[in-house]
């Protein structure tokens, strides 16, 4: 008879990943429940002022997205140049992701709402599929066999399958934010996925499917720079030429002069949120992670117990570098570009490995450069993340992947409303003084040097 432990062992080799998605799926399922209690509710109380696009409620973020549709839906101009002056939230997605939603405007905001939460979780649990797959193709290594390892080297060992479920763990917080929100975050991050899945055997397919996180949202965009960086010119054609086919919609469904109409509206209301030389506490990229220290006064709008305590709301650190915060962000801003240009550059050996790194590298980055970094935004982290768990199985790459992986623990996981609920001073002053924002540098940094000293490797 084996020993018990064995059979222990055994029985969890074999449930255990099946057990996760059960767990998943669980959850995925309390979460649409639940949600869909909420945006019911609202439908019944606000549902003639979310129908009357003369009004101006106070609607969640997948309501924006869908009011915008509608406004489209009637030939209206969908989005608002001077959103200070209103109190309805507009969508910041982009003109291609709200003729997506045209569709769903008979079915009401709530409807569409749990359509769209089915839907993204249908993707996100994709997501998690392909990014096994992913590890398992570019840093698996096969099984051992008898004689493997030369030179005393050990046998290689199978990638562990439980890569995956460890960096989606990691990143939970982040990834119920953007459920509870309703947010498109889990459709841009499954297409840039399976974008990098493509890249190395469909250099076209996967450029037009990385180009379409950028139709979505403008922050993506940064993925077309990077195949054009990389001289990865097949898949830039196949993102310019996608990038330029998500217009088709519009101007197909509005005209040729309301579909202007419509972009112009979006730029404007677009440079008009812009917020390098602003702070506030919710935003987590490296803009307010600078003013913060820099700024003499709190954002007028904070509602936060750590300030609530005795802090008087005057920051004013560095009261002498206040007048000169912009150009100290910008230049900032420039360094990090630039890091991120010398480590992801075209090296004398391609290999796919590399592809996980560069496009972990500049997601992080893209994070770092927003001025508006909401914390469910950090799910686009998962290339990242998923890298250093893998690496975490390479006793050469180990040293650089626990330390990754404890900066992301330590300052974005745990430091964390969910986590920490019993201790609001402790997660809101870590929010207040940026610390997840200072988490992403660090953790930049080090995923830059991994990239810097390997950049001329055959492993990348």
């Amino acid at each position: 008879m084996a020993p018990r432990s064995g059979r222990a062992a055994e029985l969890w080799r074999r449930w255990g990943i099946p057990l996760f998605w059960v767990v998943f799926a669980v959850w995925a399922g309390v979460t649409v429940v639940r949600n869909a209690k909420r945006v019911l509710e609202r439908e019944r109380q606000l549902g003639a002022a979310l129908l009357d696009t003369g009004t101006d409620p106070q609607v969640d973020d997948f309501e924006g997205m869908w009011r915008a549709a509608l406004r489209m839906s009637r030939h209206e101009v969908a989005f608002y140049p001077h959103t200070k002056a209103r109190t309805e939230m507009p969508s910041k997605h982009g003109p291609f992701l709200e003729t997506l939603l045209l569709p769903t405007v008979p079915m009401g905001p709530a409807w569409a709402a749990i359509l769209f939460q089915c839907v993204s979780m249908v993707l996100l649990a994709a997501t998690l599929v392909l990014g096994q797959r992913l590890a398992t193709r570019v840093l698996g290594r096969g099984p051992p066999e008898a004689g493997a390892g030369a030179e005393g080297e050990p046998a290689a060992r199978p990638l562990s399958p439980w890569t995956t479920p460890v960096a989606f763990a990691l990143l939970i917080p982040f990834v119920q934010l953007a459920a509870k929100y309703n947010q498109s975050v889990f459709l841009m991050v499954f297409l840039a996925v399976w974008g990098l899945v493509l890249l190395p055997r469909r250099p076209l397919a996967a450029g037009a499917l990385l180009a379409l996180p950028g139709a979505i949202k403008l922050l993506p965009l940064v993925l077309g720079p990077w195949l054009l960086w990389k001289r990865q010119l097949r898949a830039f054609a196949g993102w310019c030429l996608a990038l330029l086919l998500t217009f088709v919609p519009l101007f197909v469904h509005q005209g040729w002069d309301l579909g202007w109409r419509q972009l112009d509206a979006y730029q404007h209301m677009i440079r008009a949120d812009a917020a390098f030389d602003e702070y506030h506490e919710r935003f987590q990229g490296l803009p307010s992670l600078l003013n913060a220290t820099m700024v003499e006064h709190y954002a007028p709008d904070m509602d936060s117990e750590a300030q609530d305590v005795g802090w008087d709301g005057v920051r004013n650190f560095l009261p002498f570098l206040s007048a000169m915060r912009r150009g100290i962000v910008v230049a900032a801003c420039l360094a990090l570009v630039l890091t991120c240009m010398l480590c992801v550059r075209h090296p004398r050996v391609e290999h796919p490995r590399r592809y996980l790194a560069e496009l972990g590298l500049v997601l992080l980055a893209m994070l770092l450069l927003s001025p508006h970094t909401w914390k469910h935004y950090l799910w686009w982290e998962f290339p990242a993340v998923l890298l250093a768990c893998a690496e975490w199985q390479d006793p050469r790459r180990r040293p650089w992947a626990r330390a990754f992986l404890v900066v992301v623990l330590l300052t974005q996981t745990l430091p964390h409303r969910g986590l920490l609920g019993f201790a609001p001073i402790l997660w809101q002053s870590w929010q207040v003084f940026h610390g997840i924002a200072l988490g992403g540098a660090v953790a930049f940094v080090f995923l830059a040097r991994r990239l810097w000293r390997d950049r001329a490797t055959p492993e990348g």
